[in-house]
């Protein structure tokens, strides 16, 4: 919840290649709480984001809100910890005009490349995936790049995520 959020900041990317790692940020996070895990915990969300992926899964951790709020809040290049093959993110804000700014940006022409491909092309190598509130949006977060943009001078971004593991290996085919 909001008032329980520290700020992330971390200055720099560790340059780790493939999942987990320390990549760079500003923004705030905070605990899912009760009503979150109740959503995002239950045997019935699970049992919808395995049918839409295809793979059963189980939630792990208690969810959290990441707040954007600051000019140029972001998160850089990354793929998920290993905790979380897939997470589910809902935007609880509108999305602005400055989309992209401040969005979500993923890689999908660059998943089988080490995350120094996708750091060295840039955004313009990734598409945009804006969310308006009450938008949710399942990732492959363990498998493709991505990022959240920095956010424009008076944009707020805040988005529920939680994170789900794959009971079996997810397989990515390539193009």
């Amino acid at each position: 919840m909001r008032i329980e959020a520290e700020r992330m900041l971390v200055s720099d990317s560790d340059g780790t290649e493939g999942r987990g790692g320390f990549p760079a940020r500003a923004y705030r996070s905070g605990p899912g709480g009760e009503l979150h895990w109740g959503l995002h915990g239950c045997q019935q969300m699970a049992d919808r984001v395995a049918e839409v992926c295809g793979v059963a899964v189980s939630a792990s951790g208690g969810g959290t809100y990441s707040y954007y709020e600051q000019t140029g809040d972001f998160l850089a290049v990354h793929r998920d910890v290993l905790q979380c093959d897939i997470a589910v993110i809902t935007s609880l804000t509108r999305c602005t005009m400055d989309c992209p700014a401040g969005e979500l940006v993923v890689y999908p022409d660059l998943i089988r490349e080490p995350l120094s491909t996708a750091r060295a092309a840039g955004r313009s190598a990734g598409t945009s995936v804006p969310l308006d509130r009450g938008h949710t949006m399942i990732l492959l977060g363990g498998i493709l790049p991505h990022e959240v943009a920095p956010a424009s001078p008076g944009q707020e971004r805040i988005v529920a995520i939680n994170c789900y593991r794959a009971l079996t290996a997810v397989l990515v085919e390539r193009a």
